[in-house]
Protein backbone atom coordinates (compact mmCIF):
# COMPACT_ATOMS: atom_id res chain seq x y z
CA UNK A 1 0.00 0.00 0.00
CA UNK A 2 1.29 3.34 -0.90
CA UNK A 3 2.17 5.86 1.73
CA UNK A 4 -0.52 9.07 2.06
CA UNK A 5 0.67 12.15 0.91
CA UNK A 6 -0.40 13.48 4.42
CA UNK A 7 -0.34 12.10 7.85
CA UNK A 8 -4.41 11.60 8.77
CA UNK A 9 -4.39 14.90 11.35
CA UNK A 10 -3.43 16.68 8.10
CA UNK A 11 -5.61 15.05 6.33
CA UNK A 12 -8.69 15.53 8.54
CA UNK A 13 -7.42 19.45 9.04
CA UNK A 14 -7.42 19.58 5.28
CA UNK A 15 -11.04 18.28 4.79
CA UNK A 16 -12.58 20.73 8.01
CA UNK A 17 -10.87 23.45 6.72
CA UNK A 18 -12.47 22.98 2.91
CA UNK A 19 -15.17 20.77 3.41
CA UNK A 20 -15.05 19.68 0.03
CA UNK A 21 -13.09 16.55 -1.30
CA UNK A 22 -12.32 18.21 -4.81
CA UNK A 23 -10.46 21.18 -3.43
CA UNK A 24 -8.57 18.74 -0.80
CA UNK A 25 -7.63 16.15 -3.79
CA UNK A 26 -6.39 19.82 -5.67
CA UNK A 27 -4.44 20.87 -3.01
CA UNK A 28 -2.77 17.55 -2.40
CA UNK A 29 -2.55 16.96 -5.90
CA UNK A 30 -4.36 13.48 -5.84
CA UNK A 31 -7.01 12.03 -7.24
CA UNK A 32 -10.69 12.89 -5.69
CA UNK A 33 -12.18 9.41 -5.94
CA UNK A 34 -8.99 8.77 -3.33
CA UNK A 35 -9.81 11.61 -1.23
CA UNK A 36 -13.31 10.45 -1.08
CA UNK A 37 -12.20 6.77 -0.48
CA UNK A 38 -9.87 8.14 2.50
CA UNK A 39 -12.66 10.31 4.27
CA UNK A 40 -14.95 6.92 4.14
CA UNK A 41 -12.27 4.72 4.91
CA UNK A 42 -11.80 7.13 7.91
CA UNK A 43 -15.35 7.96 8.83
CA UNK A 44 -16.05 3.65 9.03
CA UNK A 45 -13.14 3.27 11.39
CA UNK A 46 -13.37 6.07 13.79
CA UNK A 47 -15.74 8.42 15.30
CA UNK A 48 -14.69 11.17 12.83
CA UNK A 49 -17.43 12.98 10.42
CA UNK A 50 -16.19 14.94 7.70
CA UNK A 51 -18.86 16.43 6.65
CA UNK A 52 -19.01 18.09 3.11
CA UNK A 53 -19.96 21.38 1.68
CA UNK A 54 -24.21 21.45 2.50
CA UNK A 55 -24.69 24.19 -0.61
CA UNK A 56 -25.03 22.46 -4.20
CA UNK A 57 -21.72 23.63 -6.14
CA UNK A 58 -21.66 22.95 -10.18
CA UNK A 59 -18.57 24.23 -12.24
CA UNK A 60 -17.78 23.18 -15.63
CA UNK A 61 -14.11 23.81 -17.21
CA UNK A 62 -13.48 23.70 -20.86
CA UNK A 63 -9.63 23.51 -21.09
CA UNK A 64 -8.00 25.12 -24.04
CA UNK A 65 -7.26 21.99 -26.26
CA UNK A 66 -11.46 21.46 -25.81
CA UNK A 67 -10.42 17.72 -25.41
CA UNK A 68 -11.85 17.07 -22.27
CA UNK A 69 -14.57 19.11 -20.14
CA UNK A 70 -13.76 18.87 -16.30
CA UNK A 71 -17.72 18.98 -14.12
CA UNK A 72 -17.19 19.45 -10.80
CA UNK A 73 -20.36 18.56 -8.46
CA UNK A 74 -21.46 18.80 -4.99
CA UNK A 75 -24.83 17.94 -3.22
CA UNK A 76 -26.57 17.80 -6.45
CA UNK A 77 -28.36 15.26 -8.83
CA UNK A 78 -26.91 14.37 -12.33
CA UNK A 79 -28.31 12.59 -15.27
CA UNK A 80 -26.28 10.97 -17.75
CA UNK A 81 -28.19 9.29 -20.67
CA UNK A 82 -26.80 8.02 -24.17
CA UNK A 83 -27.90 5.85 -27.39
CA UNK A 84 -30.90 7.45 -27.48
CA UNK A 85 -30.92 7.51 -31.57
CA UNK A 86 -33.75 9.57 -31.81
CA UNK A 87 -35.53 8.94 -35.38
CA UNK A 88 -37.92 11.55 -37.09
CA UNK A 89 -41.99 10.33 -36.02
CA UNK A 90 -40.72 8.30 -32.88
CA UNK A 91 -41.10 9.33 -29.67
CA UNK A 92 -39.34 6.30 -27.43
CA UNK A 93 -40.40 4.76 -24.44
CA UNK A 94 -36.92 5.81 -23.23
CA UNK A 95 -37.28 9.04 -24.13
CA UNK A 96 -40.58 9.31 -21.79
CA UNK A 97 -38.52 7.92 -18.94
CA UNK A 98 -35.98 10.32 -19.39
CA UNK A 99 -38.05 13.43 -19.26
CA UNK A 100 -40.21 11.60 -16.24
CA UNK A 101 -36.67 11.31 -14.53
CA UNK A 102 -35.97 14.65 -15.12
CA UNK A 103 -38.82 16.33 -13.76
CA UNK A 104 -38.94 14.26 -10.67
CA UNK A 105 -34.48 14.40 -9.66
CA UNK A 106 -34.44 18.13 -11.37
CA UNK A 107 -30.52 17.36 -11.79
CA UNK A 108 -28.08 20.26 -11.90
CA UNK A 109 -26.36 18.72 -14.81
CA UNK A 110 -28.02 16.65 -17.63
CA UNK A 111 -25.38 15.00 -19.59
CA UNK A 112 -25.94 13.44 -23.47
CA UNK A 113 -23.25 11.02 -24.14
CA UNK A 114 -23.61 10.34 -27.30
CA UNK A 115 -25.49 8.85 -29.81
CA UNK A 116 -28.69 10.89 -30.42
CA UNK A 117 -28.51 11.31 -34.05
CA UNK A 118 -28.81 7.68 -35.88
CA UNK A 119 -27.32 8.25 -39.23
CA UNK A 120 -29.63 6.30 -41.47
CA UNK A 121 -29.03 7.71 -44.54
CA UNK A 122 -25.68 8.68 -43.90
CA UNK A 123 -24.34 5.39 -41.62
CA UNK A 124 -22.66 2.00 -43.34
CA UNK A 125 -25.86 -0.20 -41.95
CA UNK A 126 -28.05 -0.24 -45.43
CA UNK A 127 -31.85 -0.23 -45.18
CA UNK A 128 -34.15 -2.77 -43.24
CA UNK A 129 -36.69 -4.24 -45.88
CA UNK A 130 -38.99 -2.03 -47.26
CA UNK A 131 -37.92 0.90 -44.44
CA UNK A 132 -37.30 4.17 -46.14
CA UNK A 133 -34.95 6.42 -44.03
CA UNK A 134 -35.09 9.92 -43.40
CA UNK A 135 -32.44 12.41 -44.61
CA UNK A 136 -30.31 13.84 -42.79
CA UNK A 137 -32.25 16.95 -42.18
CA UNK A 138 -35.50 15.45 -41.10
CA UNK A 139 -33.30 13.41 -38.35
CA UNK A 140 -30.87 15.98 -36.95
CA UNK A 141 -34.68 18.06 -36.75
CA UNK A 142 -35.98 15.03 -34.65
CA UNK A 143 -32.66 15.37 -32.31
CA UNK A 144 -33.58 18.99 -32.31
CA UNK A 145 -36.90 18.05 -30.93
CA UNK A 146 -35.81 15.81 -28.39
CA UNK A 147 -33.80 17.79 -26.61
CA UNK A 148 -35.83 20.36 -26.47
CA UNK A 149 -38.14 18.53 -24.64
CA UNK A 150 -35.64 17.34 -22.61
CA UNK A 151 -34.40 21.03 -21.93
CA UNK A 152 -37.95 22.16 -20.91
CA UNK A 153 -38.46 19.25 -18.48
CA UNK A 154 -35.11 20.70 -16.79
CA UNK A 155 -34.68 23.03 -13.89
CA UNK A 156 -33.98 26.46 -14.79
CA UNK A 157 -30.16 26.71 -15.25
CA UNK A 158 -29.77 23.49 -15.67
Amino acid sequence: MAKPACSDAEFIRLFTEFRSPSAVSKRLGVDVRAVIRRRDRMQATTDINLQTIEASKVSLQLPANQLRAELTVANCNIIVFSDAHYFPDLISKAHMALLSLVEELKPAVIVANGDVFDGATTGRHGRIGWAKAPTTKQELEAVQDRLAEVQRAAPKGC
